[in-house]
């Protein structure tokens, strides 16, 4: 029994004196990497910064937070912000924001509401720390600009996660419920007021390829930039209007997509009108290209449903046999 409670003993002991140094390593860290961070492009600026969670976490508090651009044209302050770790798995991070934020971009200021902002991010146990997955979930979002417009979303998710085929290729999952879109522009999607106040949801599903992996390098140096995106599924659902598309598209040595997308479009001339009032859709061409729709759609057993191509091709782009000019 002496000797169970000399090795419990031992063990609490180590452990203690594991956690003491973790947290203050982690704290030291952040402290020295936002200090470097101040030096370079941005200006960062706490009042305080601590770890606490003895004896399995290290959760860390900055409070009184604002991060400033060199330029000053984009500026982000809150009251605190929180980065969580258990202290047996300090490469799997999480991050929480306050329920009030605020951000300048240029002379815009904005003020960004949530019941929940939090995300969370794994790194592979490695020193290079490269990208395994990542998630991002915000509850009752509410953003205002002192420019007058607002949008909203009860429900927002970000994830990703490392292609099993290529550490330099990422799923990834984009989801918006509820969406509310700025006054002006609600107005020109639906100025007779049809359709209801928020759209349903708009999503996206599909595989991003960049040309490097997203590691502490990328944080460092240059940034992976994007060779191609594989799209399994974009979706927008509004009231009866359902547009989806599905494809391949990749940037070409001269910046240009070079690709293509099949879209499905249910209500296809309630798309077509809100493209027209967005000026996408040349006024002199108009008839003749909706003509042209009408008798792609009667190719399909409901003539409400468009199934057509939109394809990039050698800097151009056309949609099924209309070409729609420059890429």
């Amino acid at each position: 029994m002496r000797k169970l409670l000399w090795v419990l003993v031992s063990i609490s002991v180590l452990w203690g004196g594991y956690w003491f140094v973790g947290s203050n390593a982690v704290e030291k860290g952040l402290t020295v990497w936002l200090a470097e961070t101040s030096g370079s492009h941005w200006d960062v600026k706490y009042s305080t910064l601590n770890t606490r969670g003895f004896p399995n976490r290290f959760d860390t508090t900055v409070r009184d937070i604002k991060v400033t651009g060199q330029d000053s044209n984009i500026v982000w302050s809150a009251p605190f912000f929180q980065i969580f770790a258990l202290s047996y798995k300090p490469n799997h991070i999480i991050a929480v924001w306050p329920n009030n934020q605020k951000l300048t971009l240029l002379r815009q200021r904005l003020t960004v509401d949530s019941s929940r902002m939090r995300g969370s991010i794994v790194f592979k146990p490695e020193t290079a720390l490269t990208l395994d997955r990542s998630a991002l979930e915000i509850n009752d979002l509410d953003i205002k600009s002192n420019f007058g417009w607002s949008v909203a979303a009860t429900a927002l998710q970000l994830n990703t996660r490392q292609s099993a085929k290529n550490e330099n290729d990422h799923d990834v999952f984009i989801s918006a419920d509820n969406l509310k879109p700025p006054a002006r522009i609600a107005e020109i999607l639906d100025p007779d007021r049809d359709r209801s106040k928020t759209i349903d949801l708009v999503k996206f599903e599909g595989l991003l390829a960049f040309d490097g992996p997203w590691d502490r390098r990328a944080l460092e140096q240059a940034q992976p930039e994007l060779n191609s995106v594989s799209i399994s599924k974009l979706q927008i659902q509004w009231d009866e209007l359902d547009v989806s598309a599905a494809g391949h598209l990749a940037i070409d040595a001269r910046g240009f997509l070079e690709g293509e997308l099949e879209i499905t479009a249910t209500k296809w001339r309630d798309l077509y009108q809100i493209l027209e009032r967005f000026g996408l859709i040349q006024e002199n061409f108009s008839g003749a290209i909706e003509s042209i729709l009408t008798l792609m759609a009667l190719e399909t057993d409901n003539p409400d449903v468009l199934v057509a191509k939109w394809v990039f091709r050698g800097g151009t782009m056309r949609f099924g046999a209309i070409p729609l000019g420059a890429a």
